[in-house]
């Protein structure tokens, strides 16, 4: 099974997604071709999601937190935290596929889920949203569970930045204040392969992307051991109490 699906826009992409934005514009087309299944998230093996949404959770010490999902696709990482009994806070999954958002609000309601709550938005072209997210819920995590993958590596950094500003200023705000979190996954260049097709997917220079963490903050985890070095995750965390494992 593959890795990531070698789904293109927007050549003979839907109407809807080619009037979407180019990094969500794959994930409409899938939706509208196929509904809000496991397989518009574009991923191809379920074993590989769970093995990255294990090394999120526990690289970015969500336990007893509250976090933010950005890009939730159908809200799965909450039904990997139930299945691991992992006792998270709260949790607000953001979504900016219409289709995948209200999925994900059904699901909830379904499945009774705890302390969740869903909200429809594209975190990259709502400048307000993190800040609305930590001071409006509460969120002291914000994640990103492989929706950096339609990304350049430039425009997720530039996204990065922002979120990180974003937790760095309540930081700075409540210096007393326990830390906060900023963690995310994405495809490492460590595995290239030359002519590999990834589809709307990118790699991202692994070396690079530490960097830009260890700019920012010497507080930084990493992790690259769980994929055989085709994924790797990077948690950083804002000056203030440390958040034990």
């Amino acid at each position: 099974m593959g890795f990531f699906g070698k789904r293109k826009a927007p050549d003979g992409a839907t109407p809807r997604a080619a009037h979407t934005p180019a990094y969500l514009a794959p994930y409409q087309e899938a939706v509208d071709e196929a509904g809000a299944t496991f397989e518009s998230l574009l991923w191809r093996n379920k074993d590989f999601q769970r093995i990255r949404f294990d090394a999120l959770t526990d690289t970015g010490l969500v336990k007893d937190r509250i976090v933010a999902d950005l890009g939730c696709g159908r809200a799965d990482l909450l039904a990997r935290w139930i299945e691991r009994r992992v006792p998270y806070a709260g949790y607000v999954g953001v979504e900016g596929i219409p289709e995948l958002a209200s999925f994900c609000r059904d699901r909830l309601e379904r499945e009774k889920q705890p302390n969740a709550a869903i909200e429809e938005a594209d975190f990259a072209a709502d400048r307000r949203l993190f800040e609305r997210l930590i001071r409006e819920h509460g969120v002291s995590v914000l994640l990103f569970s492989g929706s950096l993958n339609t990304f350049t590596q430039k425009a997720a950094t530039d996204l990065l930045d922002r979120a990180w500003q974003s937790l760095a200023r309540h930081a700075e705000a409540n210096p007393n204040a326990p830390a906060k979190t900023l963690v995310f996954n994405f495809l490492s260049s460590y595995a290239a392969k030359e002519g590999e097709d990834l589809g709307p997917a990118h790699r991202f220079d692994t070396q690079a992307m530490l960097r830009w963490a260890l700019d920012r903050t010497p507080r930084v985890r990493f992790r690259h051991d769980y994929l055989e070095g085709r994924d790797a995750t990077i948690a950083m965390d804002t000056p203030g109490e440390r958040w034990a494992e």
